[in-house]
């Protein structure tokens, strides 16, 4: 994280020093919540579900079609 930021200072022709220094990255706040990543296991769930769904949809529309070639 320090080299992101030597990075930005050096991009912006300053040499780290803070401009204001009574302000700490402590008391910087983030803009946005942190947000709860889910679990390889919820994620792998979550795919095998939309994976079983896909394949059902597909064998009801294709017996849907067979059904209605019979009328």
């Amino acid at each position: 994280m320090d080299n992101d930021l030597d990075i930005c200072y050096e991009n912006a022709g300053e040499d780290g020093e803070d401009e204001n220094p009574e302000i700490s990255d402590q008391e910087i706040e983030p803009t946005e919540p942190p947000v709860d990543k889910p679990s390889r296991a919820d994620v792998l769930a979550a795919f095998d579900t939309l994976v079983k769904f896909s394949q059902t949809s597909a064998e009801l529309e294709q017996h849907q079609k067979t059904v209605l070639r019979k009328l």
